[in-house]
């Protein structure tokens, strides 16, 4: 009855976003985009989808126009993070994700941060992001995990990898490697 109701669209896009119907949600968006391509809230979401999706160079520039907006900043930065960490591009990664990380304290970001030091064969500088990761939340068992990898000392390594084994951390990746 109203194909051109972009606060509709919207409304109908986020309610399948969060049931994770994506492929529903992206056909609303870009009906929504194609109305208002400078909506910041439907450049956010289709943004987050095509990254999802695969769709590098077309998430990076939907979410272009969001990187300075203090509301968005660092949820785009993270999207940037992970899609460079997907690419294996690990200095870019690590850029984002300290962007992201900003000021707030999240365990996930210092973890990810921590990944890309890893990956960039940093150790010593993973050290404090994972230090800090698993003091904020003593169940993140891939945190553990990699602490465990770059521990020096064998005894500690031990008990770091005891940690991660114990966590309560459904979600983790490291659980599969463990078993």
């Amino acid at each position: 009855l109203s194909p051109q109701n972009v606060p509709l669209l919207l409304f109908i896009a986020e309610n399948l976003f969060r049931a994770q119907k994506f492929d529903g949600a992206r056909k609303n968006l870009e009906q929504a985009y194609k109305i208002e391509p400078h909506n910041g809230d439907i450049l956010l979401l289709l943004g987050a989808i095509c990254a999802d999706a695969g769709e590098a160079e077309k998430s990076r520039r939907l979410l272009s126009v969001l990187a300075n907006e203090e509301k968005t900043e660092s949820i785009v930065n993270y999207i940037w993070g992970i899609l460079a960490a997907f690419e294996e591009r690990w200095t870019e990664a690590l850029a984002a994700f300290k962007t992201s990380l900003g000021n707030t304290e999240s365990p996930e970001i210092e973890y990810l941060i921590a990944c890309c030091y890893f990956q960039m064969q940093m150790p010593e500088k993973a050290q404090p992001f994972l230090k800090s990761a698993t003091e904020k939340d003593t169940d993140f068992a891939d945190a553990w995990f990699v602490a465990s990898l770059i521990e020096t000392d064998t005894k500690r390594a031990e008990t770091t990898m005891k940690k991660a084994q114990k966590a309560k951390d459904t979600r983790a990746q490291c659980l599969e490697f463990l078993k």
